[in-house]
């Protein structure tokens, strides 16, 4: 029996939180995942395990589980993984994710209780063809982008998709991939990029992984690269823009108006936040609520990849992936890029603290983890482990991390600031 921690960091219950570990086994321990049990209690949790590595033998050397579990308010919780003998009681119910094959392309239902539904189509010009949730039908027109403008271009790149691939498929998480190319319509530069779905269990909302690749031989000058949700609220709708440093702020207008925020380097250098950037920061989401039901975007870790923005106004919201005017972004060729954004379907009643919530989970999600004498007895690591630990020592550690700035933005090419010496004035900002 392996001992699986999760600790304490959220004020709210979340029942059937998708949540995943790896961690290594001794040689010889298991050949399969068929007696592999995941139990909270008495309650045996759903599961989706997945073999990573083997030993030369066949046998597992690491082991993947993706699971739902209800993690309680304001305090940790443990669960224990079984790793062999007979399965004790029922799973714990719960609306499995599917994903199915269709004539051009793939669908995926969570189980949700609005009844979220993503069609995607091959070889399409959108990376959604159609979502349902809630009873109502966002059409492929709803969706455009990611649109890539670059500097000194005459309008966008078209974009048009491959085939898309399932990844994983599972009953707790299922994950479709698909290769693109933006195509400009007066050069005929072509730029790579790569999309991931992901949904989970009885949820109703997916994550859109999105990597664009410089494939030219040329620099790429990005002058604005945004993903747009163009929705139809014809009786007016409440929209909202929040961002958070410590607690989340909300710019609410309950008549449709635009509302705006822009995360750049002069925003975040004069943000004065007590810890860097690549500390958990808080969250930036863009709601749009109408008369029956609404949307959620959230930009993940948007401060820590700085520049982003988001708008909203009474019939779209529009993911700002580089904002128009937020400096100087150029990806040299071979770069690649990865980002990642939530879209949320609810209904109207869901409360601005409730989106909240799951737009911090997002950022931040419960990270379960072992501990480490079960990756000492593996027998995998090298002799990393001591057998005492000296607290000075420790402290000098955590202190070189602290002290360095970290937060390099969207390219992770040093374009964070470090506090004290632009603070002399020799960085010249």
């Amino acid at each position: 029996m392996i001992r699986i921690n999760i600790d304490k960091l959220y004020r709210f219950e979340h029942k059937s939180e998708p949540l995943y570990i790896g961690f290594p086994l001794p040689k010889g321990t298991l050949t399969t995942t068929d007696s592999v049990n995941l139990y909270a209690g008495e309650t045996r949790l759903p599961i989706q395990p997945k073999v990573t590595a083997r030993y030369e033998d066949g046998s597992i050397k690491f082991l993947f589980l993706r699971f739902l579990a209800d993690v309680p308010a304001y305090k940790g919780m443990t669960v224990d993984c079984a790793l062999s003998g007979e399965a004790k009681g029922e799973i714990a119910p719960f609306n499995a994710v599917k994903i199915s094959n269709t004539d051009n392309g793939l669908r995926i239902e969570t189980g949700a209780d609005n009844g979220l539904c993503v069609e995607l189509k091959n070889g399409s010009d959108s990376i959604f063809e159609q979502v349902t949730a809630g009873g109502r039908t966002y059409g492929k027109d709803v969706f455009e982008g990611p649109v890539l403008n670059e500097k000194g271009q005459k309008g966008v790149y078209d974009l048009t998709t491959e085939n898309w691939e399932i990844i994983e498929n599972g009953p707790v998480c299922v994950i479709a991939a698909v290769k693109g190319t933006h195509t400009a319509a007066d050069t005929d530069k072509k730029i790579r990029f790569e999309v991931r779905i992901t949904a989970w269990a009885g949820k109703p909302w997916v994550e859109t992984s999105y990597r664009i690749i410089n494939s030219d031989d040329a620099p790429l000058h990005i002058n604005t690269l945004r993903y747009e949700l163009h929705l139809d609220n014809p009786e007016g709708a409440r929209t909202c823009v929040a961002n958070s440093n410590y607690e989340t702020s909300y710019a609410v207008s309950e008549n449709g108006e635009k509302i705006v925020k822009t995360i750049d380097a002069d925003w975040i250098m004069k943000e004065a936040n007590e810890h860097f950037c690549e500390v958990f920061h808080g969250t930036f989401f863009a709601d749009v609520t109408g008369k029956k039901d609404g949307v959620t975007a959230t930009i993940f870790q948007a401060h820590q990849n700085f520049p982003k923005a988001l708008e909203a106004d009474n019939d779209s919201i529009r993911i700002m992936l580089v904002p128009e005017n937020a400096g100087e972004v150029i990806m040299q060729s071979g770069m690649a890029r990865e980002q990642k954004f939530l879209l949320h379907f609810h209904d109207a009643e869901e409360t601005l603290e409730s989106l909240n919530d799951r737009s911090i989970v997002y950022q931040m999600p419960n990270r379960p983890y072992v501990s480490p004498e079960v990756m000492k007895e593996s027998g995998v690591w090298p002799r990393i482990f001591a057998d005492k630990t000296d607290f000075k020592v420790e402290q000098a550690l955590i202190s070189r991390g602290d002290g360095h700035c970290r937060a390099y933005g969207m390219l992770n090419f040093g374009d964070g600031y470090d506090s004290n010496y632009t603070a002399q004035g020799r960085g010249n900002g």
